[in-house]
């Protein structure tokens, strides 16, 4: 561009020194040219920019792991005119990833007219469409204009399950098992009726039913513990060069065997580690829905140094509470008997999923 201008500031002094020279119509008029076809070209281009709005899509918000995403750019002003044109630089990043791809698109000021750029999501997770500058110049390339944008279009990528389709061993037809509570400010549900016992509060007798019988019948409270099926995903993140596509692998098998309990109609928990202090995050789901939306939650946990030390206590807790073995899925060395542990980078995933089908 700077080459551009000089070589017409030097033809415009050129111009300018024959007809010092010269007294002839012929370079006047070269003169007038220059300097109208410039005007013109600065007129236009101001014009142009006048109200200018940028309008920034995404065809689609919720894709899988290499499906195509189409970013659709439109930049339109308040007048028709289209001679201002330029580039503008898009940058896609991914959650728990400090790398960034770059992207452009050539668009039209006042132009009404789509432009789509494509890319393919190349990890799972949440990935952020960033507007970052719109550069804009004249149809002479003469002048220009820069507009810095912090606009942001968010997509989630979803990984590519695995093992798809195995048979459970009856998970849906697990029996509920029951807290009974006798203390005497506890209301939470009536669970039976029974005898009357000695210690047993006034408040719990029910009068209708006791009139009927020869003995005093009394309401039983406690509440329902709940049969989940527990997947412990360990976030842990290392400096390794290759932890984002581990990453992936994580949340491959975590998509995988919860869809595996999903489709076997058995409720099922997914505890993570999301940095806070001694703190561990359930996310429970029991369908389709439920699922997608606790594997949206678990992607936009961001990674922590030293998770799977967090979830190995969370974890014991939570397998004596329920009587399951809980599923671990680890990228790291990991030997327990509590737990049925998925190393995603040695283990074959697929056979650890027909696995759950049978005898645990």
């Amino acid at each position: 561009m700077r080459i551009r201008i000089l070589l017409y500031l030097i033809c415009l002094a050129g111009v300018v020194v024959l007809n010092c020279v010269y007294v002839d119509y012929q370079f006047m008029l070269m003169l007038l040219m220059l300097i109208i076809v410039t005007a013109f070209s600065y007129i236009m281009f101001a014009v142009s920019r006048i109200g200018m709005k940028l309008f920034v899509k995404l065809d689609r918000n919720v894709v899988s792991l290499d499906d195509k995403i189409d970013i659709k750019v439109k930049v339109v002003s308040k007048n028709p005119v289209k001679l201002a044109w330029g580039k503008l630089e898009i940058q896609v990043m991914y959650s728990n990833d400090s790398s960034v791809e770059t992207y452009s698109a050539w668009v039209n000021a006042g132009s009404r007219r789509e432009v789509t750029v494509s890319f393919t999501p190349k990890h799972c997770g949440t990935v952020s469409v960033c507007l970052r500058k719109l550069g804009l110049r004249d149809c002479l390339k003469f002048f220009r204009a820069q507009y810095d944008y912090n606009s942001v279009r968010k997509a989630v990528v979803f990984p590519k399950r695995v093992g798809s389709g195995y048979a459970g061993r009856d998970y849906q037809n697990q029996e509920e098992d029951y807290i009974m509570s006798f203390l005497e400010t506890d209301n939470t549900e009536v669970l039976d009726l029974r005898s009357f016992q000695e210690g047993d509060p006034m408040n719990r007798i029910h009068w209708k039913l006791s009139m009927n019988s020869e003995e005093l019948i009394v309401k039983q409270y406690g509440e329902e513990v709940e049969n989940r099926n527990f997947i412990l995903v360990d976030l842990t993140k290392t400096d390794d060069g290759k932890f984002r596509e581990v990453l992936d692998l994580i949340y491959q098998a975590a998509y995988s065997v919860g869809s595996f309990y999903v489709e076997n109609r058995a409720a099922a928990r997914f505890i993570v580690w999301d940095g806070q202090e001694d703190e561990v995050r359930p996310l429970d789901f029991q369908d389709e829905k439920s699922l997608e939306n606790a594997m949206y939650e678990l992607m936009c946990i961001r990674c922590e140094r030293d998770s799977l030390l967090h979830l190995d206590y969370a974890g014991v807790q939570q397998s004596i509470i329920s009587g399951q073995k809980p599923v671990l899925i680890t990228a790291q060395e990991y030997k327990s008997d509590i737990y049925d542990t998925v190393n995603v980078v040695n283990d074959n995933l697929e056979d650890i999923i027909s696995a759950l089908g049978g005898e645990r």
